[in-house]
């Protein structure tokens, strides 16, 4: 269920406005001219006068040259500091008035300041997640929508974050209190020390693989391939610490890559699973920026209120951490359809070069390509030399989280 917070729209800058067009810079330039001119023009009459006092001693007839250079302007001030060796101070003012303009144009600034207006932003949260119903047909469009975000997931490049439901700004600056919603998060672990491989040499090859972990899951890797994938459910996770009432669906990661130089045989564990994650969002200069500040898994008991006055449900909940007392429940026919949905895409097993391929590959064949060309890809990417097992994990825990942020979009 989606509600919409809103937000500040801020975009119209105070600027001053006086009549005819003029501007505290204009007004700060004519009294700095003033002010220039009354203690400038009263220096150039003292030393045209000090050059009469200058010659009561025996004087070169050069310096009369320049005493009358000093009294027209700071150049002439100057080359008299040299003749008098610095002894008329008044010229020292007729230098310095070169900077007075530069002084007094920096003396104002114009920061930009914004100021609200008219208008509406908002962006769209999760406070609860219940679909119910006995309807054969809306049950079926509730699982159709589910599976669209998980392939839309899938789809999504590994090396980007899948984008959220855009917030609206109607300006090109907009700011939002933190926020919290109900969202779809996905943790994975490498659990390849608990990995049992055998491989057994036949008569013909290649060799036969079969790969195994302690809680029943198991994996054929026999067969002419440079790179196979293969994703089971799983009810008995061996590495999760994620609570089963929040979680939604694990599943299990085993992979072998045959190719190149680097042989690598392994397996991940996988879960997604109800949270609420809280969030700062603004908008800059017409970007959207939006940060998660805070992860929360605190299962405990809610209600949602039913339609048509049909009352009120239990259901379980997560809590709010920016409401206390607040949670958003998630329950109904749609979370089984949701974890059915997740079931038939996250199952299956695909090889590069086997010629009979799963039914359901599409996922095992996505994980598949992130981590047999994950290296190249991060290379394209300006991300040379990265280990493979760096880019193994990043391209497993990179997938999943795309579809639980996908799935939160619904």
């Amino acid at each position: 269920m989606a509600h919409i917070t809103p937000g500040v729209a801020t975009g119209a800058s105070l600027v001053c406005k006086w009549p005819l067009g003029l501007t505290l810079n204009t007004l700060i330039a004519f009294l700095a001219t003033l002010a220039r001119a009354a203690f400038v023009i009263p220096v150039s009459e003292s030393i045209s006068q000090l050059k009469w006092l200058w010659y009561r001693d025996e004087r070169p007839l050069k310096d009369f040259q320049d005493f009358d250079s000093a009294s027209r302007g700071p150049w002439g001030s100057l080359q008299l500091l040299k003749t008098t060796k610095g002894c008329i101070i008044s010229t020292v003012v007729f230098v310095t008035a070169i900077f007075t303009s530069t002084l007094t144009q920096s003396a104002v600034t114009y920061p930009v300041r914004l100021a609200r207006v008219d208008g509406t932003a908002v962006v769209a949260r999760s406070t609860s997640f219940y679909f119910s119903t006995a309807n054969l047909f809306s049950g079926i469009n509730q699982q159709h929508y589910t599976e669209q975000s998980i392939f839309e997931g899938l789809s999504y490049s590994h090396t980007q974050e899948f984008p959220l439901s855009p917030a609206r700004c109607p300006t090109s600056e907009c700011k939002w209190e933190a926020y919290s919603s109900l969202s779809v998060c996905a943790k994975f672990w490498n659990v390849t020390d608990s990995l049992n491989t055998t491989v057994t040499q036949s008569p013909t090859p290649p060799p036969s693989r079969f790969a195994s972990l302690p809680n029943g899951i198991s994996a054929n890797l026999s067969g002419y391939h440079q790179g196979k994938v293969v994703l089971q459910g799983t009810r008995r996770p061996i590495a999760s610490d994620i609570n089963p009432e929040s979680s939604l669906f694990n599943f299990t990661v085993i992979y072998s890559l045959l190719g190149g130089a680097n042989e690598a045989i392994g397996a991940a564990e996988a879960v997604l699973y109800f949270c609420t994650k809280t969030y700062n969002l603004s908008f800059a200069g017409n970007i959207e920026l939006r940060e998660v500040i805070g992860v929360t898994t605190d299962v405990e008991q809610g209600s949602v209120e039913l339609p048509a006055g049909q009352g009120r449900r239990e259901l379980p909940a997560i809590r709010d951490p920016l409401e206390p007392g607040s949670n958003f429940p998630f329950g109904g026919t749609g979370l089984g359809s949701m974890q059915e949905s997740l079931a038939y895409a996250l199952n299956g097993s695909y090889a590069d070069m086997s010629g009979d391929q799963s039914t359901l590959a599409l996922a095992p064949a996505r994980y598949w390509a992130a981590l047999q060309y994950g290296a190249k890809t991060l290379e394209d990417l300006g991300r040379p030399n990265v280990s493979q097992e760096t880019v193994i994990n990043e391209s497993i825990a990179n997938i999943t989280n795309n579809i639980a942020r996908s799935l939160s979009n619904r």
